[in-house]
C-alpha cells in the first residue's frame, strides 16, 4: 500500500499547494499538474512492482479525483492513490511478446533463456506475424528522426505475463537488459578501449536494438505505442561470439546462481541494469556520473560523503594506497565537470578506470559467500581494517564487552525477580 516518505518530504506542504490552485480556478494547468505529479511521484513509496507509467496514471487520477471531491488533505490523497494502486496490482494478468533485437550477428544465436518468469527467444528473423506488425513501426521511427536502423542483428521475443502493456514493456526490457549486463560484464570485465578520438561508442558490444514491439502471442500489436532506445545514435556492427559462447554462457550461470542466494538480489539485480544501461551510453560523460552514482549505491554510501566512498571501495583491492589515488581523481574530475559543466578530453580513460572499479565491486560482491542480510551490512563490511591483528583485536574486545554486558544482564534479572518476590510479599 502507498505510504508517505515523512523523514524526508513535508506532505502538509503539497496538500497546501493543490488548495490554493484549486482555489485559483486553474484546474488543468499543464505545468502545474506535471509539477505536482512528479513531486507526488517522489513523497509517496509505492509498491515495488509497480511500472513507472502506472505511478503517473494512478498519481494524474487521483489528482483529478481529489480536486473534485469536497475536501483535500494529506488522507484523501493517500486514499486515492492507494485505491487505484490496490485495483491495478489485483487485476488479472494477460500474456504478452516484446519484440526487439540484440548487436550479435545471427550465425551465433542465443540458446532459449529463462529469467524470472520471462522467456526469452533468440531467432535470426522475427516470425512472419510478428515482423509484419513490427515494421509498421519502422515508419514512424523514420518520423521521428532516429537514424537509420541497423541489419543483421539477432531477433528477440521475451514471453511473459503482465497486468499492462506498459508493465508488460517494462519488466521485458528489464529482463532482457539483466541478461545484457551480466553478458557485456564478462566480454569487457577489467578492459580499456582507447578510440584515438573517433566519435563516441558505447562501452557495451550486446546492444539493444532501436525499436521495440509489445505484441499478443498471435503476433498482433498489443498496442499502438512502441518503444525506442533515446540513447540510440547510429549502428553499431554486430558482433560474433561463435568462440566465445561457451565461457559466456558458464559466466551467466555463474553469476544468477549467486544472485539467487543473496539476501539482497533485488538490489543486487537493479545495480546490474544500472551499470549496463550506463555503458549503453554514446555520452562518455554521461556513463562516467551514472558510474559515479552506481559506486555510491555499491558501496552504500548515497547518503554520504566522497571520503566514505573512496574508502569503501579500496577496501577490496590489495593496492588501496595505489587505487586511492585513482579515486581521488576521478572525484575530482566528476566535481570539475559537475560544478563548472566542464567536460575533459580524458573523459574516455577516466570512464574507464571508474568502470573497471565496479566491475571489481560487481563481481566480488555477487560471488562473496558470506552471506550478509543486506546492502548495509556490506557497506559495514567495507569499513572494517585490513589489519588482521586489528580485527583479532577488535573481536576480542567485543567478546569481552558481550561477557561484561551477559553479567550485567544476569544481576539485573537477579534484582527484578527480588524486587517482585518483596512486592507479591508485601515487604518495602
Amino acid at each position: 500500500m502507498a505510504i508517505w516518505k515523512k523523514k524526508r518530504y513535508q506532505p502538509e506542504q503539497i496538500v497546501q499547494k493543490i488548495k490554493s490552485y484549486r482555489e485559483s480556478g486553474r484546474n488543468g494547468d499543464p505545468f502545474f499538474d506535471t509539477e505536482i505529479r512528479t513531486l507526488l511521484a517522489s513523497m509517496i513509496e509505492f509498491d515495488l512492482t509497480l511500472p513507472e507509467a502506472e505511478k503517473v496514471r494512478i498519481i494524474s487520477t487521483a489528482l483529478r479525483q481529489v480536486l473534485t471531491g469536497p475536501d483535500v488533505n494529506e488522507d484523501n490523497i493517500l486514499k486515492a492513490i492507494s485505491i487505484l494502486e490496490h485495483q491495478f496490482l489485483n487485476q488479472p494478468t494477460n500474456r504478452y511478446v516484446l519484440a526487439t533485437a540484440l548487436s550479435v550477428k545471427t550465425n551465433s544465436l542465443f540458446p532459449r533463456k529463462s529469467v524470472d518468469g520471462a522467456m526469452l527467444t533468440f531467432t535470426s528473423s522475427l516470425p512472419t506475424d510478428f515482423r509484419r506488425e513490427h515494421e509498421k513501426f519502422k515508419e514512424h521511427a523514420k518520423l521521428l528522426l532516429i537514424p537509420s536502423l541497423p541489419v543483421g542483428y539477432q531477433s528477440v521475443r521475451v514471453h511473459l505475463h503482465a497486468r499492462s502493456a506498459a508493465e508488460a514493456a517494462q519488466i521485458a526490457l528489464d529482463r532482457l537488459d539483466l541478461l545484457r549486463a551480466i553478458w557485456n560484464l564478462h566480454l569487457h570485465r577489467g578492459r580499456t578501449k582507447v578510440t584515438w578520438g573517433r566519435r563516441n561508442q558505447p562501452v557495451n558490444q550486446i546492444l539493444l536494438g532501436p525499436l521495440h514491439s509489445l505484441h499478443f502471442p498471435s503476433g498482433k500489436l498489443a498496442t499502438d505505442t512502441f518503444w525506442y532506445e533515446p540513447r540510440y545514435r547510429f549502428p553499431s556492427l554486430p558482433i560474433s561470439l561463435d568462440d566465445k559462447r561457451d565461457k559466456l554462457f558458464a559466466f551467466e550461470t555463474q553469476i544468477r546462481k549467486c544472485l539467487k542466494q543473496l539476501n539482497y538480489k533485488i538490489t543486487m539485480e537493479q545495480a546490474l541494469l544500472r551499470y549496463v544501461r550506463a555503458l549503453d551510453e554514446h555520452d562518455w560523460q554521461k556513463s562516467f556520473s551514472r558510474l559515479w552514482s552506481l559506486l555510491e549505491l555499491l558501496t552504500h554510501t548515497q547518503q554520504a560523503n566522497y571520503d566514505v566512498t573512496i574508502r569503501r571501495a579500496c577496501f577490496l583491492f590489495e593496492e588501496r594506497d595505489y587505487y586511492r589515488q585513482i579515486l581521488e581523481h576521478l572525484r575530482e574530475n566528476r566535481n570539475r565537470s559537475t560544478h563548472d559543466d566542464e567536460g575533459t578530453e580524458e573523459i574516455e580513460a577516466l570512464m574507464y578506470q571508474l568502470k573497471n572499479i565496479i566491475d571489481v565491486l560487481l563481481v566480488r560482491q555477487i560471488f562473496n559467500r558470506l552471506k550478509f542480510d543486506s546492502m548495509a551490512e556490506w557497506g559495514e563490511f567495507l569499513d572494517m581494517s585490513v589489519d588482521p591483528n586489528a580485527l583479532s583485536n577488535q573481536l576480542v574486545n567485543l567478546r569481552n564487552d558481550i561477557t561484561k554486558l551477559n553479567r550485567t544482564i544476569n544481576i539485573v534479572q537477579k534484582a527484578l525477580r527480588f524486587r517482585r518476590a518483596n512486592s507479591d510479599s508485601g515487604e518495602s
